[in-house]
């Protein structure tokens, strides 16, 4: 895995004279070329090598390959496929697998044996190196679609890596040589069966071998002994020099020749990495007199391999492009050693403190299954076993916000039917109780929809529950509240940004209240011209704000809710919400007002009316004015009395609820911190 994060560095050189079909195609790939390497090293480079490609082909210096992670595995197949891990299906070099809780490499495949001229070659025992194969990639590379409109042309993929020579290579390739743990070149057997004869031929050579000899150094630069590296580490020692790119050219060079790779009528394609340049530029990091002197010595390799390719098909007859799969930051300790802060980041430390909180948290469990890739994977199982649901602060706060608002009842206290002691123990017995006093006739409903024979049903119903008996319907106990006389705060603490949920405590839906409770949201929220919606949200006063009714038989709840904006207090927040209910409260005030006018008014008309009666009666019958007179002002101060305690009653009534209201239905407050 790579331990760095770079962005992808694409140069693309053409060698070709404007040629209809090519005969040779050879993509090259320098893993962890930097996009500054070439103009860093130009003086020091031949005018045959990267020169040559800059000089006579086409330099894309502005092309990007859109993909993450920046590792060899995805950033090969993302060339070759021309899309991204999400679609090609090369994630990373390895992965963690949730599904099977194993891991994954990108190219490894299990069904697969090595094949290679080792002593043991039938039987995959010395190494697993070559059970290998292309069956992660999802997607076909050019290098398939080549094969599949002609299947005659050949396809060729080599390097150090396996992941570097078998995802450009692609599914259909004819073959992938890759190195070995021992320095030998192998293949899987998905390709074939037995290594050709030139192959085997190089290995018995022990080439790499003869390379790892004297030592690899610049004079009052480096030294390092090749002897010692090869008596330390084998044969595959030779990838972490620049002589691990020059076997590779020497591999390319020996199938170009003997493969006969572009010298019949198709195209024939091969794909080269070099890798050294990776596990040197990991060792030594980017700005080492190492890795200086490897580019210098590829620059020659390429120079190498450009003569053959000339030679052999003529550049007239080839296209030949070079790319890198990603570039390099500095290496940490190179950065120390110039007073410079760095280090990596340690996964293992983040796992660690985190499962310490979580032992904390909901006790003693192995909560944390793997830490791949930059990315944690949780232990859903324990999760479901311990009842506790990932993070939902939405959640949590309204249950919360429930729990204050009836503490004895069991909309605040009964949240879930049974326990998680029920589920791991299931009692047939109990299950039987419960049917038994819960399931009866008085108790039960069959709700029935849509065209069928009714007397059919009639039976079939007498038939399956024709013989329950009717018993006592059971009991329910309705746990009364008991007013709240304060304001009660509370805070919840989630990973979201934080957000203040408020609630009121009103009657349940077969009163006054619940009526008056959803007219008063109504006027508050309704998501265009609410005063909250006006004032509020519309007004930018907070990020967002809003309320609801919820209406239960029993107990009844008008919920707030809303999200402050940066720099803004809960507090403050709560005091934008409260300041709306002022608003309707001073509305409600003002009605009530235009209401007792108009019953003043009534009053003196009904007095006034009265009178006019009076006269009226007066005068049609003066003789009995008198008695007339006595009878009709005594009405009229009755009237006047029942009036005027109609007011009184009711104005008194009002002040009495108002009261009442008031130590009832105080605000409950929630509050979440991040």
């Amino acid at each position: 895995m790579k331990r760095i994060l770079a962005l992808l560095f694409l140069l693309k050189f053409t060698l070709v004279a404007q040629v209809n079909q090519p005969k040779l195609v050879v993509g090259i790939v320098v893993d962890q070329m930097r996009y500054d390497y070439i103009n860093r090293y130009w003086d020091d480079f031949s005018e045959r090598g990267f020169k040559k490609l800059l000089a006579q082909g086409y330099n894309c210096s502005n092309t990007h390959y859109n993909f993450i992670p920046t590792y060899t595995g995805p950033g090969h197949a993302s060339i070759y496929t021309g899309t991204t891990p999400s679609v090609h299906g090369i994630i990373a070099n390895d992965w963690y697998d949730k599904n099977s809780g194993d891991y994954i490499y990108c190219a490894g495949d299990g069904d697969m044996h090595t094949v290679c001229n080792c002593e043991q070659k039938n039987v995959d025992v010395q190494s697993a190196d070559g059970k290998m194969s292309p069956h992660h990639m999802l997607t076909t590379t050019f290098t398939d679609e080549l094969k599949l409109f002609n299947e005659e042309s050949k396809v060729f993929g080599i390097s150090l890596k396996d992941r570097g020579a078998i995802l450009p290579a692609g599914h259909t390739a004819n073959g992938a040589y890759w190195m070995s743990s021992e320095g030998k070149w192998i293949t899987s057997s998905f390709y074939m069966e037995n290594l050709p004869d030139y192959i085997q031929k190089i290995n018995d050579n022990n080439t790499a071998q003869n390379y790892l000899k004297g030592n690899w150094e610049i004079d009052g630069e480096f030294t390092h002994n090749l002897d010692s590296l090869l008596i330390q580490k084998g044969g595959s020692a030779i990838k972490k020099t620049p002589f691990g790119n020059t076997i590779l050219n020497d591999l390319a060079l020996e199938i170009l020749m003997k493969e006969k790779l572009g010298q019949g009528k198709n195209t024939d394609i091969l794909t080269v990495s070099f890798s050294s340049t990776d596990y040197i530029g990991h060792q030594y990091g980017p700005h080492a007199s190492e890795i200086k002197d490897t580019y210098i010595r590829l620059d020659k390799d390429i120079a190498k391999l450009l003569k053959t390719i000339n030679s052999k098909v003529g550049f007239e007859n080839a296209i030949v492009f070079i790319t890198a799969d990603h570039g390099v930051v500095s290496e940490p300790h190179e950065l120390l050693e110039r007073n410079i802060p760095a280090g990596y980041f340690d996964g293992s430390i983040m796992k660690t403190e985190l499962l310490t909180h979580l032992n904390t948290k909901y006790g003693e469990g192995d909560w944390i299954k793997n830490y791949s890739n930059n990315h944690l994977f949780l232990n859903h199982d324990l999760i479901e076993e311990k009842n506790i649901s990932l993070d939902n602060d939405g959640r949590k706060m309204f249950e919360a916000l429930l729990d204050g608002l009836f503490p004895a009842h069991q909309y605040g206290q009964q949240t879930t039917i049974g326990t998680v002691e029920h589920l791991k123990n299931p009692s047939l017995t109990e299950i039987r109780k419960y049917f038994n006093k819960y399931y009866i006739p008085n108790n039960m409903a069959i709700c029935l929809s849509g065209d069928f024979d009714y007397d059919e049903t009639i039976e079939l119903v007498e038939k399956y529950w024709g013989g329950f008996e009717s018993k006592e319907t059971p009991s329910f106990e309705v746990r009364q509240e008991s007013p709240i006389i304060e304001v009660i705060e509370t805070e919840v603490w989630g990973p979201e940004a934080e957000r203040l949920y408020m609630g009121f405590r009103f009657d349940g839906s077969n009163t006054e209240d619940s009526k008056m409770l959803s007219m008063i949201d109504m006027v508050l929220s309704n998501s265009a011209a609410g005063l909250i919606d006006l004032n509020l949200n519309q007004a930018q006063e907070l990020i967002g704000g809003g309320c609801f009714p919820y209406v239960l038989e029993d107990y009844s709840m008008h919920g707030f809710y809303g999200s402050p904006k940066q720099g803004q207090t809960l507090e403050q927040v709560k005091d934008l919400l409260l300041a709306q209910i002022e608003e309707v409260k001073a509305g409600m005030n003002e009605l009530r007002s235009k209401i007792s006018d108009e019953s003043s008014k009534s009053a003196i008309e009904v007095r006034n009316g009265m009178k006019e009666l009076q006269t009226e009666v007066l005068h049609e019958n003066r003789k009995s004015s008198k008695a007339l007179d006595e009878v009709l002002e005594k009405h009229s101060a009755q009237t006047e009395k029942v009036l005027n305690n109609l007011t009184k009653k009711t104005a008194k009534k009002e002040k009495e609820e108002r009261s009442e209201r008031r130590s009832r239905f105080l605000p409950r407050l929630l509050r979440r911190r991040s």
